[in-house]
């Protein structure tokens, strides 16, 4: 377990794609109106613009994009306001400043980069209130249109040199490959930890997938769901295996350029379980579930932060665990990657199913 890190502003350093999630709860006749199918998640086409309008005076708006959503819930469970600092590419736009406003009233620090043309990306998060499936419509924008440059400006490169703990997602590779080997480099130079999510199947499933195994080696900390970990096994790390234990040992044993840190691997069923790989071996811990589960859109992220901030504290794997396991069990009665305005996290109840 490594030493536990003297936090401070700006200890926590995130890179992604971010998005503005405007979610709202609906019935089947809403989404046949807008030909959404339930439980889908598309891209939006231009016959979803009337969706937006709608969304846009009758949706609850929330910070989103995976690395955003992680150094939102970290600066939540610490209750420590800027500790984390967010990077990505926005819009110059009215949803920039909902962005930034709802960034600055959760405690998180924000340095967004303005594409001049596009729009700042949005995530429409339905509801279904029947049997609570969620139908999801991304406008990427301008999220996929960060550039590299923007990193050379000594401020911007400054939160970077800022950071202990340094995050990003594998989406991001696809949108800034420069920028994510610039970070997680610079990780690996000055012996810092880089954790990294798979963020989607078709992240890692060719032709991208080579760029995600590019990445890995730099990775400490491994945070992905189930499926997605089995694709990058089958097809970048040709494991044939369908023992989700080999699957993930082989994860947390693929190459690694910092030989003194142990990869650790974090693999997530929503909710049934979590599955982690240390250099001690395997271990699997069965989620405690709230009566009644509202949303499961950023309960993933929720995890992986929750699971960062214990783990900059120094705690054990079980001690992270239980409090990404906490993050996750608060996040799962909200829409949208969002949670009480106060934690109530007591180390001392386990939120895990016995």
């Amino acid at each position: 377990m490594s030493n536990k890190l003297t936090l401070r502003r700006g200890s926590f350093f995130g890179i992604g794609n971010p998005l503005l999630d405007v979610s709202k709860e609906v019935d089947e006749e809403f989404l046949e109106k807008y030909k959404l199918k339930e439980g889908e998640a598309i891209l939006a086409r231009e016959e979803h613009a009337p969706l937006f309008r709608v969304l846009n005076k009758q949706g609850r708006l929330a910070i989103g994009g995976s690395s955003q959503n992680i150094m939102r819930t970290i600066v939540w469970i610490l209750e420590q306001k800027l500790f984390a600092s967010y990077m990505g590419c926005v819009g110059d736009d009215f949803e920039k400043q909902n962005l930034m406003e709802l960034a600055q009233s959760a405690g998180l620090h924000v340095v967004y980069q303005t594409h001049p043309k596009l729009t700042t990306g949005r995530c429409a998060v339905l509801i279904n209130t029947r049997d609570q499936h969620r139908t999801m419509v991304a406008s990427q924008g301008a999220s996929e249109g960060f550039t590299a440059d923007f990193l050379d400006d000594a401020e911007n490169w400054l939160k970077v040199e800022q950071a202990q703990i340094l995050c990003s997602e594998g989406f991001f590779l696809v949108s800034c490959r420069e920028a994510f080997m610039r970070v997680c480099e610079h990780a690996f130079k000055t012996g810092k930890i880089f954790t990294m999510t798979l963020s989607a199947k078709f992240i890692c499933d060719n032709p991208i997938g080579v760029r995600l195994l590019s990445a890995l080696p730099y990775a400490d900390i491994v945070f992905g769901y189930e499926d997605e970990a089995r694709i990058l096994a089958k097809t970048q790390l040709n494991i044939q295996s369908n023992s989700l234990h080999n699957i993930i040992e082989a994860i947390r044993d693929t190459p690694k350029w910092n030989k003194d840190r142990p990869r650790i691997v974090v693999v997530s069923k929503i909710p049934e379980r979590t599955t982690v790989a240390t250099r001690d071996g395997i271990k699997e811990y069965r989620w405690k579930k709230p009566s009644k589960i509202v949303d499961t859109h950023g309960c993933g992220d929720a995890l992986a932060g929750g699971f960062l901030a214990y783990f900059a504290l120094g705690k054990t794997i079980d001690q992270c665990i239980n409090a990404a396991l906490y993050c996750a069990y608060e996040n799962l009665q909200q829409l949208g990657c969002q949670f009480p305005d106060k934690p109530s996290y007591n180390e001392q109840i386990s939120y895990e199913k016995k």
